[in-house]
């Protein structure tokens, strides 16, 4: 039975708000693969650094202070503004712009229920557009373990966040193969 957008996020709905933050993170720290295999490599730098401080930044009481930097430079990235699909950029784009909903979600620039919606959303077309059904099928999953992980955590602190961000880089693993063999072609 495959589980659709609305039941994804309906889902969620039960979690705190500060669980929407953490499942946009881990969304970005899943998907990082496609910009590290698909951006420069000064993008993919800039990107890994960002996710980092967005981790950090999960913790109210170890806020990064560059959070605000990378927030305001995302949208300069080279890649940000490629828009034709048949481009390895559009890809990467499509992954950092998970990026950009985690920062906003951790910053709180946007409520982070409306950035868990975006990301998933744009995870989503990644992976379909990367791996098909199959790749769209292991995403959905991958955040519903993420969200099983979360149920009955009642305060976040910082063994929740290293368990998820451990368990989000073993996950990544499928973005890696996609993106290798999207750049292999």
């Amino acid at each position: 039975m495959t589980t659709s957008f609305n039941e994804l996020l309906e889902r969620w709905q039960r979690l705190p708000a500060w669980a929407s933050s953490l499942s946009c993170v881990s969304g970005s720290e899943r998907c990082y693969p496609v910009i590290r295999e698909l951006a420069s490599r000064q993008s993919a730098d800039f990107c890994r650094k960002a996710l980092d401080a967005a981790w950090l930044s999960l913790l109210p009481a170890k806020q990064d202070s560059s959070l605000d930097l990378y927030l305001g430079e995302i949208g300069e990235l080279p890649e940000s503004s490629t828009d034709d699909s048949n481009l390895p950029e559009f890809h990467a784009m499509r992954a950092i712009s998970v990026l950009a909903y985690a920062l906003d979600a951790v910053a709180g620039e946007r409520p982070p229920a409306q950035c868990h919606k975006y990301s998933v959303s744009a995870l989503l077309q990644l992976s379909a557009d990367l791996g098909g059904a199959a790749l769209e099928a292991i995403e959905t999953q991958d955040h519903e373990s993420v969200r099983k992980k979360l149920e009955g955590v009642d305060e976040l602190n910082e063994n929740v966040v290293s368990e998820l961000k451990k368990l989000s880089i073993e996950m990544a693993s499928s973005y890696t193969d996609a993106a290798k063999s999207y750049k292999a072609r």
